[in-house]
């Protein structure tokens, strides 16, 4: 009853199931793990080919690796490779095993497999969202930081002309022509011998000035 939970788990999960025997020699891969590699369910014979055909050859290293620690390490290992599907699809499998001995002193390594697909592409998702976001952000800060010098250089101008003005006691106006109305500085009340208020003087008190 409960191995056939444990199947049933197994199967719900869609995990594989993996056993490496004859030191290293033989690897035996249940109908999950054959499926999940791309390969015909065979149960009997050795898939060691099968499984090094399936992975991706820049995963390969890593994959023998983790192979290679699982039948020497006294540890659980894992390691993430990815296998072509039969669409031509990337698959990504992540594989975790460890070794035990029995009874017998004969040595045995075994082991799941299942499918993070979905998980690796959302991690990629999030990596590729977050390398967007940075590159916006260092848009912003580059953005942000010409408008603070351009600010900055329109102070010093504006800082210049004022001083330019002041030195040739030059007054400043400005016209509504909606309202009819002007706006001057303090110098230009000064020229037309005015006290300076609010700066507004309408077309009718500039002409009695004039």
């Amino acid at each position: 009853e409960l191995s056939q939970r444990f199947n049933l788990a197994m199967e719900a999960s869609n995990i594989g199931i993996w056993e490496v025997t004859d030191n290293g020699h033989h690897l035996f891969w249940d109908d999950r793990s054959a499926a999940l590699h791309g390969c015909e369910q065979d149960g009997v014979r050795n898939r060691l080919d099968d499984w090094h055909g399936a992975i991706y050859p820049e995963d390969l290293e890593a994959a023998e690796a983790h192979f290679f620690n699982c039948i020497c390490a006294k540890t659980a290992c894992t390691e993430t490779y990815r296998v072509a599907t039969e669409d031509g699809a990337v698959r990504y499998l992540r594989s975790a095993g460890a070794s035990y001995r029995n009874p017998d002193g004969s040595l045995r390594s075994t082991g799941i497999v299942w499918d993070v697909t979905a998980d690796m592409l959302m991690a990629q998702m999030l990596r590729d969202a977050k390398a967007v976001s940075d590159i916006k952000n260092a848009e912003l800060e580059l953005a942000l930081d010409e408008l603070s010098k351009r600010e900055q250089e329109l102070d010093e101008l504006s800082s210049k002309l004022d001083l330019a003005l002041a030195s040739y006691n030059c007054g400043i106006w400005e016209v509504d022509l909606e309202t009819r109305t002007e706006r001057w500085d303090e110098r230009m009340c000064q020229l037309y011998g005015i006290p300076y208020t609010d700066g507004i003087v309408s077309h009718h008190e500039w002409s009695k000035l004039v």
